[in-house]
């Protein structure tokens, strides 16, 4: 059988979209990811932050979309499939005044009297529990078919 191609390797993503991490260690890159997930919320955009710590198919995901010669790191915006930058760039076209008319142009209509919201899209996995480990009919334990290697299921998949 012919192998699936997973969506995000073929279709661009829709909409807003925040790589980040939320592992705080290196603070620096945490703090700048919380200040350009709360600068889209304070424009009261609604967005999916895509948090690359969570899941080595998102780590190749963002791998795949950064232009060449952009360095691997968080924060990653995207807008409709188009590079916007990373938390520099995002600041400098706030403070330039260019992201705003630039949003609403590509249909991302600007509401600072509401609060955007983030879509979180992952779950603690509801076979293993985020165990990793399952038992099958025999008694057999084996690795869990439904989550990621953090024990984690994306929200939008289907449990088959």
């Amino acid at each position: 059988p012919e192998a699936q191609t997973a969506s995000w390797q073929t279709e661009a993503p829709r909409g807003i979209v925040i790589y980040t991490t939320s592992i705080t260690t290196i603070r620096k890159t945490f703090d700048d990811c919380e200040q350009v997930l709360g600068s889209f919320q304070r424009l009261g955009l609604n967005f999916d932050e895509r948090d690359i710590s969570m899941s080595v198919e998102l780590r190749s995901e963002l791998k795949l979309r950064l232009p060449a010669g952009k360095a691997f790191c968080v924060p990653q915006v995207f807008v409709d499939g188009e590079y916007m930058g990373s938390a520099a760039d995002i600041k400098q076209r706030l403070d330039d005044k260019q992201l705003i008319p630039l949003l609403e142009a590509k249909g991302h209509p600007v509401n600072p009297k509401i609060l955007g919201s983030r879509v979180k899209e992952w779950v603690v996995c509801l076979v293993c529990s985020g165990r990793r480990r399952v038992v099958d009919d025999n008694g057999n334990e084996n690795e869990c078919w439904a989550c990621n290697e953090n024990g984690l299921l994306r929200m939008s998949e289907e449990i088959g």
